[in-house]
């Protein structure tokens, strides 16, 4: 007798070791899927330091620019990039918010968890270190910047 196809217990199997497999990779995939997370977020928050201290180097509208960490306790941490001589007197109609999901924490040691760079000549306000750290890997990031402005990564 001619039979085609797959009978019952080749197809169980052939599930079962796809099971098997799936079950094995959705570690590597999640460990994965949060290590890119916290790097698309770093290059981003990097993007608009460099962003900040471009525009105040040109002198867009007469001031300053700097970026403010907006760091809390029970809620997501975000990053605001604005135009003045500080956070507290900003033109708030130019903020631009940059919120942080929830499994990253933002940290930072920089005087007044801000980085303002001068008009003219981009130097920084301060220097100082920026941690991103990813709550369930435990990976951690900095971002430093110097006394002339370069902003270093790890």
């Amino acid at each position: 007798m001619n039979k085609k196809g797959f009978s019952l217990i080749e197809v169980l199997i052939t599930i079962s070791i796809a099971a098997v497999i799936a079950s094995f990779s959705f570690p590597f995939y999640s460990a994965w899927q949060n290590s890119s997370s916290i790097n698309n977020y770093k290059a981003q928050l990097i993007e608009i330091l460099e962003l900040a201290k471009l525009r105040s180097e040109a002198g867009l509208n007469n001031v300053s620019h700097g970026v403010y960490f907006d760091v809390l306790e029970d809620d997501a941490d975000s990053f605001i990039l604005f135009q003045g001589e500080s956070y507290a007197l900003r033109e708030s109609q130019y903020d631009r918010e940059f919120e942080m999901p929830g499994n990253i924490i933002l940290s930072t040691n920089l005087l007044g968890d801000e980085m303002v760079f001068e008009k003219y000549t981009g130097s920084p306000g301060s220097t100082g270190v920026i941690n991103l750290k990813e709550e369930v890997s435990s990976e951690n990031h900095e971002i430093l910047i110097n006394q002339i402005g370069v902003v270093f990564y790890n």
